[in-house]
């Protein structure tokens, strides 16, 4: 919303805020043991006020049911999720955006057409998931913070939906970093 988007916008997710994510995403204290939508509902009536044009869903989601959305942030850590939300016809023509970050840095991929968003999920669905030893965090659950890394990211994904979102053409960016270096690439 700091953006200056007033798009109708649907968040779906079904955890709850904890003590882990005060360090590395936007909640506040006041947050903990709240639904993560309503914490970001919290958020965005903070910055807009009520009429945020926000709509929220406790839910987890593998497909994107309708074919409303012109763009879809894919903001999931579960390769699987990514690509069973890529395989939907429905996201085929829609501008789709995706990544992650880590504690050397990140990637983001910008996908529209037939091909490329196939090919994406198909990349997605043969990635393992990360094992994590017993006492081991993610990067996002660590005790340093990569918040200021993670709005870096975060930021040239809203950058690319402003720069692709009035265009129909196919599109198929990959963005690359290592934040450690200071060097992102195309």
């Amino acid at each position: 919303f700091r953006y200056g988007l007033q798009h109708k916008i649907d968040v779906y997710d079904y955890d709850e805020v904890e003590e882990k994510n005060i360090n590395n995403q936007a909640f506040y204290r006041r947050h903990i043991g709240m639904k993560k939508v309503d914490a970001i509902r919290d958020l965005c009536v903070d910055i807009v006020g009520e009429d945020a044009g926000l709509r929220t869903f406790d839910e987890k989601v593998d497909d994107i049911m309708s074919a409303e959305e012109d763009v879809v942030f894919i903001l999931t850590d579960n390769f699987e999720t990514r690509a069973n939300i890529l395989r939907s016809p429905r996201r085929w023509g829609g501008l789709n955006i995706t990544g992650g970050i880590n504690m050397g840095g990140g990637n983001i991929e910008v996908v529209r057409g037939v091909e490329h968003v196939r090919g994406l999920a198909e990349e997605y669905a043969t990635m393992e998931p990360i094992e994590l030893g017993e006492g081991e965090t993610t990067a996002c659950g660590g005790s340093i913070s990569i918040k200021h890394r993670i709005n870096l990211i975060v930021s040239m994904m809203i950058e690319k939906m402003l720069y692709y979102k009035d265009s129909y053409d196919e599109v198929n960016e990959n963005l690359v970093s290592d934040l450690s270096l200071g060097l992102v690439s195309y």
